[in-house]
C-alpha cells in the first residue's frame, strides 16, 4: 500500500495541474483547460470572441513542447461554409487552423499562436506571456 501511494504521489508531483498553465495575453488570460484523449483544449481570448484551441498530440506532454498543429472552434454560425465538431463535441461554423510555438521546451513557458479562418494560411498571431511561477 505504501509503494501504491509513493508512485500516486510522484506522480501527481511530475506533471504540473492544469490550472498552473495560464498565459497573459493582449486580451485575457488563456487557459489549459483539459487533455482529452491525446488532444490539449486550451481557451483562448480574442477581442470579440473565446477560442477552444485543440492540439492533437499535446495531451500529457510537460518537457518536450516546440511547435504544435491544431485546429481552433468558436461559437458563430455563417463563417465558414462547414461546421467543424473538436474532440469534446464543440461544434460551430466558426473555426480555423492553429500553429503554436512554444518559446521553450518544459513547463513553465511563454507560446506564440498563429491563427488563420477557415481553410486560409494562419496569418494573426497571439502571443501568451506564462503565469506560472
Amino acid at each position: 500500500m505504501r509503494a501504491v501511494l509513493s508512485a500516486l504521489l510522484s506522480l501527481t508531483l511530475a506533471a504540473p495541474a492544469l490550472a498552473d498553465e495560464t498565459w497573459a495575453t493582449p486580451y485575457g488570460e488563456a487557459i489549459y483547460e483539459q487533455d482529452l484523449n491525446q488532444t490539449t483544449i486550451l481557451t483562448v481570448p480574442e477581442p470579440e470572441t473565446l477560442l477552444r484551441v485543440y492540439i492533437p498530440g499535446l495531451a500529457g506532454n510537460y518537457t518536450d513542447r516546440s511547435t504544435h498543429f491544431g485546429y481552433w472552434i468558436a461559437d458563430g454560425y455563417d463563417y465558414c461554409p462547414a461546421r467543424l465538431v473538436g474532440e469534446d463535441g464543440f461544434g460551430s461554423h466558426q473555426w480555423g487552423s492553429v500553429i503554436l510555438i512554444f518559446d521553450g521546451p518544459a513547463f513553465p513557458t511563454s507560446w506564440t499562436m498563429l491563427l488563420g479562418d477557415c481553410f486560409d494560411t494562419p496569418l494573426r498571431s497571439i502571443r501568451g506571456e506564462t503565469l506560472a511561477r
